[in-house]
């Protein structure tokens, strides 16, 4: 009877939104998507949508919105972390940025409060892996208390993360129990 208002419905949805961020692209306009209101645009936010990490690195330095600047950042960790055994490069990029973001986080969070509270959500930070990338990636060094410290970090930064944190820091724990008996066992 009426099925052709649903597919209709679809197609003009997806036309207004593909209309509305073209004009914010261009115009500098805000838009609401997930994070609140947001400008997306900007070499910025042209980076880390395209999630090149040449590209992202690029524009590290630029003045952005804070939860632009929290997108570029655990972006360019996500892209690093898993190829932290490429090179040791890549793994001290890895590092250099995760430890930025978490410097930077406090002055990041309350524009991603505010951005989650404005679309709708219960004003807690987003999920985000730099916590346990930071502390894997520590422990892999040997560096097992500065690991702890991190997941303790995390714990008291984003405890919607807790559980997962808590899992990371006893497995740091174990690991490091077992790297200090090795020595006893020799």
């Amino acid at each position: 009877m009426v099925w052709w208002l649903l597919p209709l419905a679809l197609v003009i949805i997806v036309v207004w939104l593909f209309l509305r961020q073209r004009k914010a692209k261009t115009a500098g306009d805000r838009m609401i998507f997930g994070y609140g209101e947001v400008p997306l645009a900007g070499e910025v936010v042209e980076a880390w949508m395209s999630q090149d990490l040449d590209s992202m690195l690029v524009v590290l330095d630029k003045k952005t919105h804070p939860v632009n600047r929290h997108r570029l950042l655990s972006g360019i960790v996500g892209k690093t972390y898993p190829r932290r055994n490429e090179s040791a490069e890549m793994r001290a990029t890895c590092e250099r940025i995760a430890r930025l973001h978490l410097r930077e986080l406090p002055k990041l969070a309350e524009a991603l409060i505010r951005s989650d509270k404005a679309s709708g959500g219960s004003g807690e930070l987003p999920f985000f892996p730099t916590f346990h990338y930071l502390a894997r990636l520590l422990a892999e060094k040997g560096e097992y208390d500065q690991a702890i410290t991190v997941c303790n970090e995390g714990l008291s930064f984003t405890p919607r993360e807790a559980i997962s944190l808590t899992v990371v820091k006893h497995l740091i724990e174990k690991q490091r129990e077992a790297a200090e008996a090795k020595p006893r066992e020799e």
